[in-house]
């Protein structure tokens, strides 16, 4: 019987214990980012939810001041006039709908920031 390991056997030793290491840190890495994209995802949500109640109190008919409500719903869901987190809206454009019976809408459309480089578009309808 021999008293001790040979170098191919170490090194075996060595590349699976590398090989558990890896699949550990990349398990770690996939959970941080899946935690990450939930989280925006909810933030977003969150966003989107918000700026629907805040546009929902204004009666279609009266004028939307677009430039002072994208600036006011970002102060108002952020808590600062000049936030540097996303979402953000970046414009607000709106356009009043007809139907054929009388009912009016009015058609919000929203270009929201969503990260650095990456702006997403949103309708959102309000009628009474």
């Amino acid at each position: 019987m021999r008293g001790g390991s040979t170098l191919v056997e170490a090194l075996i030793g060595l590349v699976l214990v590398a090989i558990v290491i890896t699949i550990f840190f990349t398990l770690i890495t996939f959970v941080f980012t899946a935690t990450k994209l939930t989280e925006d995802t909810t933030r977003l949500y969150s966003f989107l939810t918000f700026v629907q109640d805040y546009l929902s109190r204004f009666r279609v008919g009266n004028v939307l001041d677009t430039t002072f409500l994208s600036s006011k719903i970002n102060e108002l869901f952020w808590g600062s006039t000049n936030p540097k987190k996303y979402p953000l809206i970046e414009s607000l454009s709106q356009e009043e709908v007809v139907l054929g019976d009388g009912v009016i809408y009015r058609r919000v459309i929203a270009k929201i920031r969503v990260s650095e480089n990456k702006i997403v578009e949103k309708v959102f309808l309000i009628g009474f």
